[in-house]
């Protein structure tokens, strides 16, 4: 593999997942060669990735802050219409509880309760469960899926048959490219759960946001005293929620958004 064809394959998946993607995936193929190199000396003189560090062609990664922002909320709603239903609404599920994409995209019925308007993911990025309420809009949008899953698939949010989708995961890709894209925003999928964080902390909600978001507590209290259940979770959901819904509104007018009658849930 020479410099000049490993430059140039970086070079293509940064353009389809930008330096953040492209970096990550690179570093762990180093990491595998330069294992490779110690068990089978005789097989693999050098690493050729090496050029790519050597060369300074990575780019530095800074600590990401995209996140929605006043005016962004209606842009961000207005753009999801150019998404197939089934994607859309997974990017509002994903906004709406503060998911990560993986979370969002893969997410199964097996582990939805609409009955008691729970979500329970028992694997999740940092090995810890996620047991959380669902929000009212989540709801409205988890029971318009249920209704129109015509193949009773597995995924909540399925991928659409070919040639329209090419994923063979079986359920929606979300791409922080094509969001970009189709939203006129500087917006990654995490940016949508810093979002939903950042609207939390600014009704001042701290330690339930958290917990909302699957963040781990490690101290004392939280290892071993925190008796927080989901129920204790609803109202603070509720409210961040529905201060997200507030801000996609804003300019749209009240017809625009359907998330079900607020007033019957308790709102």
């Amino acid at each position: 593999m020479t410099p000049e064809l490993v430059i140039e394959r970086y070079r293509q998946i940064e353009s389809n997942s930008g330096a953040y993607g492209a970096r990550n995936a690179f570093v762990m193929l180093t990491a595998i060669i330069n294992y490779a190199l110690i068990r089978h000396p005789g097989a693999i003189a050098v690493n050729p990735l090496n050029v790519l560090r050597l060369g300074k062609h990575m780019k530095k990664i800074e600590a990401r802050t995209d996140r929605l922002e006043g005016n962004d909320f209606k842009a961000f709603y207005d753009g999801l219409q150019k998404f197939n239903e089934i994607t859309r609404d997974a990017y509002l599920v994903c906004l709406f509880q503060g998911l990560r994409s993986e979370e969002a995209a893969g997410l199964k019925w097996e582990n939805v309760n609409l009955e008691k308007q729970e979500l329970f993911i028992p694997d999740t990025k940092n090995r810890q469960p996620l047991h959380v309420p669902l929000c009212r809009q989540s709801l409205t949008i988890l029971k318009r899926r249920q209704e129109e899953n015509p193949e009773a698939t597995p995924f909540v949010f399925p991928s659409l048959p070919r040639p329209q989708c090419l994923n063979k995961t079986g359920h929606v890709r979300l791409m922080a490219a094509e969001l970009k894209a189709k939203t006129g925003l500087n917006i990654t999928i995490h940016g949508l759960r810093r979002s939903f964080i950042t609207a939390a902390r600014r009704l001042k909600i701290f330690e339930d946001a958290d917990r909302l978001t699957n963040h781990v507590d490690a101290s004392i209290s939280g290892k071993h005293y925190d008796g927080t259940g989901v129920d204790d979770l609803r109202e603070p959901l509720r409210k961040i929620a529905n201060e997200i819904e507030r801000l996609m509104k804003e300019g749209l007018g009240a017809k625009v958004i359907h998330f079900g009658n607020a007033h019957a849930m308790g709102e």
